[in-house]
């Protein structure tokens, strides 16, 4: 029977390139979830590649640690990937991957650069920090790769993968400098992209986000991009970035579907559309389709290789359900409360019955777990 992901499961986190993944980063996994429900996996240096020891886009290293993990069993419920980009700030760097990664206790690492920095920060942002005594060495594979040596350490679902990417023809191009056409495998999916602030509609009734989650789903595999990912704590952005991620992973797999069927990606807005569109390209598993309803998703991936779906309101079934009426529904409620206590029973009661219909009754517990409502109960006050 399939894992599923449960409200107050434990997590494990590690960070590693991937560029590309060994077998020593496959036992990490396999040590983190003997000891944890799950594990969050982040893809390091996401917004380098195509240059040496970097060859990958993150989506590619996404895709190639997915499918590494799925070949050697480990069950797709049960971890979670998620891109982070780099920040010369270490500070900044933790707060980053805290907000843009699901809720985990305790980090691991095989990198005593990385558990001095990370332990440094542990009792602020509340975390364990575990050492493994085994290091991982410091090679370049590629170049290894490139020479006709047998890599022991890379599993060889990795190095299936990676040539079907079109992984090793990059490397000879970049290392060699022999000109090779780009692969593409023209890989069924689709891409969703929002702020799902939060996440609207219900599952089963096909209405809001989720409606089209599962029309997407019935078909086709889905990449959903979460963006405005540095923001948080703002009346209309609330979450972050991670707690979307959880609220999302949770109502999907709580409704039967499997964790291989999706992708969920944090995004960090840029503020001009052709840098943004190229780093949700980067920064995601490849697609081939965009689900688009607005003009804006529209004029960013329509001069791309992909095939726009238009999704217009009407097409929706509940299409007067907004995420700004679910906040709106939630603080009108929270500021009859006052703004010291704990909020009361009946108010969340309030909250429930206002919004019953226009987020599935699995986002409103999830939401609450996160903490979410707290966090609007804050800023519902924050100007008094």
């Amino acid at each position: 029977m399939a894992y599923i992901t449960k409200l107050d499961a434990t997590r494990g986190f590690m960070i590693e390139s991937g560029q590309p993944f060994t077998k020593l980063d496959l036992e990490l996994v396999k040590h983190i979830l003997d000891e944890k429900d799950e594990v969050v996996i982040g893809i390091g240096d996401a917004g380098r590649s195509h240059d040496k020891g970097h060859l990958m886009t993150a989506g590619e290293v996404y895709e190639t640690i997915d499918f590494t993990l799925r070949i050697g069993s480990i069950d797709p419920n049960r971890y979670c990937i998620i891109p982070i980009e780099n920040n010369p700030n270490n500070f900044y760097w933790v707060a980053e991957t805290r907000m843009l990664t699901p809720r985990w206790d305790t980090y691991y690492t095989r990198n005593f650069k990385n558990f001095s920095m990370m332990s440094h920060y542990a009792d602020e942002f509340g975390f364990d920090c575990k050492a493994i005594e085994k290091q991982k060495p410091e090679k370049d594979y590629f170049a290894e790769l490139l020479s006709g040596k047998i890599i022991t350490e890379i599993p060889n679902a990795t190095n299936h993968m990676m040539s079907l990417l079109g992984i090793i023809d990059r490397a000879d191009t970049i290392y060699n400098r022999v000109f090779r056409e780009p692969k593409s495998r023209g890989k069924e999916r689709t891409l969703f992209l929002g702020g799902f602030q939060p996440v609207t509609g219900v599952f089963d009734d096909y209405s809001g986000h989720l409606g089209v989650m599962h029309n997407i789903l019935d078909a086709n595999q889905l990449v959903v991009p979460i963006g405005s990912g540095q923001h948080s704590h703002m009346m209309d952005d609330p979450l972050t970035a991670g707690a979307r991620i959880e609220i999302i992973r949770y109502v999907l797999q709580n409704s039967g579907i499997d964790s291989s069927k999706f992708s969920l990606i944090p995004i960090k807005n840029v503020e001009a559309n052709v840098p943004f569109a190229s780093k949700v390209r980067t920064l995601c598993p490849e697609f081939n389709k965009v689900m688009a309803g607005n003009d804006w998703t529209k004029q960013l991936f329509g001069n791309g290789n992909y095939e726009i779906v238009p999704l217009t309101r009407k097409e929706v079934k509940g299409s007067g359900i907004s995420g700004t009426r679910v906040r709106n529904t939630i603080y009108d409620e929270l500021k009859k409360v006052r703004k010291e206590d704990i909020i009361p029973e009946e108010c969340i009661t309030a909250i429930e019955s206002g919004l019953e219909g226009i987020i599935d009754p699995l986002t409103f517990e999830a939401l609450k777990h996160v903490g979410g409502l707290d966090i609007m109960h804050f800023l519902a006050h924050a100007k008094e």
